[in-house]
């Protein structure tokens, strides 16, 4: 036996020594499916799928009066980011314009 086999452990050896492993951080930018249903899982539940003009009143529900994030800034977060997976965003856009409909001086500010 020579001298470096004699200080060095084999990668078994050293596995079974007891010694702890280095825990693997994930270096990804795509989530793990555990996070994805977590992130999916609402506040309360529901058995039923929820329409978009659901989806839209429930998050606009969620800022106040002056136009804040009060509360379910996770529910809002998750359906801007997200809403292109299920519907294009022109067809959530039409639909929120549809509820809500920009009063006409808006309109005329953004062509001039």
């Amino acid at each position: 036996m020579n001298r470096k086999e004699s200080k060095r452990k084999s990668r078994q050896d050293s596995l079974s020594s007891g010694r702890c492993r280095r825990v693997v951080q994930r270096r990804m930018t795509c989530p793990s499916p555990q996070e994805i249903s977590q992130a999916l899982q609402s506040p309360c539940p529901s058995s039923r799928a929820v329409s978009l003009e659901d989806l839209i009143l429930r998050c606009l529900h969620c800022f106040d009066s002056e136009g804040k994030l009060t509360k379910g800034t996770q529910l809002v977060n998750m359906t801007l980011m997200m809403h292109s997976w299920v519907v294009p965003s022109h067809t959530f856009a039409d639909k929120l314009l549809s509820l809500y409909p920009m009063p006409i001086s808006i309109l005329s500010l953004g062509s001039s």
